[in-house]
């Protein structure tokens, strides 16, 4: 929501340079510009010919057009040809967005995303879409937050889902200056119901029972818990 601009103003023989003015145009003409610092220029060091000032409470992912211009006790010298600047972005869009783990009723979720200068990534957004609608998904993380995990990296944990259910998904980035486009959409599915077993044998034979064994493999983040056993009567 800032700017740090600096610029040259050389002083004058006699009359050395005691202050200077920013201004930002607007629709129709030039305002002061809002500055941090106490409202004022500085030099960059003592004697130095190059000012400085920050301009506070802007628009964030904004360009401005700015004007300088230097005073001393002679007057208000001539107004610089304006310049245009731009406050920092908003994220970019999210790539890489992958599913790095599934479990019953979520999936754990991985993407990339870049800070831009000056305004870092402070958090995510993650929406999951079934049907025609889309809806902010419920994380595992605590207090619901994505989390940075290394570098440009970020991961969350989606819960409360469906299994076996496929769902689309999408996340954002937001910062200072705002809320970043949404990544492509992606589909992502939660673990599977058991497959079918196989080599099922009878293992012992006993007058009034029988001892079977079978496989059954574990889809991926759904151990299986259990079986059921059914025998076909007559009709």
């Amino acid at each position: 929501d800032g700017l740090h601009i600096e610029w040259l103003v050389h002083d004058p023989d006699g009359a050395e340079v005691t202050s200077c003015q920013v201004q930002v145009s607007g629709a129709l003409s030039w305002a002061p510009a809002e500055l941090g610092n106490g409202g004022q220029a500085t030099r960059t060091a003592p004697g130095s010919c190059k000012w400085q000032a920050w301009l506070d409470n802007l628009a964030g992912a904004t360009i401005y057009e700015l004007r300088v211009c230097g005073c001393n006790a002679s007057g208000q010298g001539r107004w610089s040809e304006p310049r245009q600047f731009k406050t920092c972005d908003v994220p970019a869009e999210p790539t890489h967005l992958c599913c790095s783990q599934r479990i019953h009723d979520g999936f754990r979720l991985e993407w990339h995303l870049d800070d831009p200068d000056g305004a870092v990534v402070a958090g995510c957004q993650i929406q999951v879409g079934t049907g025609l609608s889309w809806s902010a998904a419920m994380l595992v993380e605590e207090q619901g937050e994505t989390m940075r995990r290394k570098g440009d990296t970020w991961q969350a944990t989606v819960m409360n889902l469906s299994g076996a259910t496929q769902y689309q998904v999408r996340v954002c980035g937001r910062n200072a200056s705002g809320i970043g486009p949404w990544s492509r959409v992606q589909q992502f599915q939660t673990s599977d119901v058991p497959q079918e077993p196989t080599n099922i044998h009878i293992c012992k034979r006993l007058p009034d029972k029988l001892l079977l064994e079978w496989e059954i493999q574990d889809p991926e983040g759904a151990a299986v818990s259990g079986c059921e056993v059914q025998i076909r009567g007559t009709l």
